[in-house]
């Protein structure tokens, strides 16, 4: 049986979900071993420690990386979030045999930069839960989480959507519909099945697991109508909003400003507005698609090419 290892570090935002679906896909036909470099160096070497001596056939590293562990592999590949990129992450594309991105768009975007690069489409947890979703009632969801790209924005002043950030980055809201605190696993699948509307108006996103898990608790879901989402679903089981304007520099969102001080931003990076009257029309008016059988579907269907990629390296 061929060998993988999964270097990732957990930085809150999506990644660590990544790696534990990346690993239940491939444990099929791979022995995987899965390495949070967020966590205690010392574990992680005892868990290279057990390992044989010998090279893994295959690297992969979500998002980030470190050019000590690339020797350790005969095969790296690298997956991107390919709207979230620094200039470093750029210039150490030539370090690996394979470039991944999460959709057509994405590989469009940085096809120049590597001989090597394949769109391989994602998928996300099931967290469908009957005995919530028997609750379920009016209320309307915006789950940020730890992104900054999810465009909350444009929410703050809808007093009907309960927000839930932990960026914290917003001051002088209504703090009864704004909450900034952690969100347990049990607590996020009761919102996620209860709140019948989720508002995903994001500037851009790699893959959008919130957005997904909604739809796979067959809710209504308003989302912006990007990659690699309008690649993906069919617009009869989603609430699309139309794009309205891009931005490639802009003051009123520093992070798509390219004046960071540490050089991290890079030039590909830009945000999509939504046309806010069509989206302020659907969260009055939201209509349910019944999603769910349909995205699982979809999902299976990732599943496969992603593993069959894998296993023709």
């Amino acid at each position: 049986m061929k060998t993988c290892c999964i270097y990732y570090w957990d930085n809150g935002s999506g990644v660590g979900i990544d790696a534990e679906l990346i690993h239940q896909c491939l444990n099929e036909e791979f022995e995987c071993l899965v390495l949070d470099f967020s966590i205690d160096e010392n574990q992680n070497q005892e868990l290279f420690d057990i390992q044989s001596t010998e090279k893994n056939d295959i690297g992969i590293f979500i998002q980030n990386y470190d050019n000590n562990l690339l020797h350790r592999n005969r095969i790296n590949v690298y997956i991107v979030n390919e709207e979230w990129l620094s200039v470093s992450e750029i210039n150490s594309f030539s370090d690996f045999d394979y470039i991944i991105t999460k959709s057509e768009y994405g590989k469009k975007l940085l096809f120049d930069l590597h001989k090597n690069i394949n769109t391989l489409y994602f998928w996300s947890r099931d967290l469908y839960n009957e005995r919530f979703y028997n609750e379920q009632d009016d209320s309307i969801l915006h789950l940020a989480g730890c992104s900054i790209q999810k465009n909350t924005e444009i929410l703050l002043n809808e007093p009907s959507i309960h927000i839930f950030d932990r960026t914290a980055r917003f001051k002088d809201v209504r703090e009864e519909n704004y909450y900034t605190k952690y969100i347990s696993e049990n607590k996020l699948n009761r919102l996620l099945s209860k709140c019948n509307t989720h508002v995903c108006p994001s500037l851009y996103e790699a893959h959008g697991h919130y957005m997904y898990e909604g739809l796979l608790c067959d809710k209504n879901v308003i989302a912006s109508n990007i990659s690699p989402w309008n690649e993906q679903i069919d617009p009869d089981y989603i609430n699309f909003v139309d794009i309205d304007n891009v931005i490639i520099n802009s003051d009123d969102y520093d992070f798509l400003s390219g004046k960071s001080v540490d050089n991290t931003i890079h030039p590909l990076r830009r945000g999509f507005l939504v046309n806010r009257d069509e989206l302020k029309e659907k969260i009055k008016n939201p209509t349910n698609k019944k999603p769910r059988k349909y995205i699982i579907d979809l999902f299976e269907k990732n599943k496969k090419q992603f593993l069959n990629f894998f296993i023709s390296l």
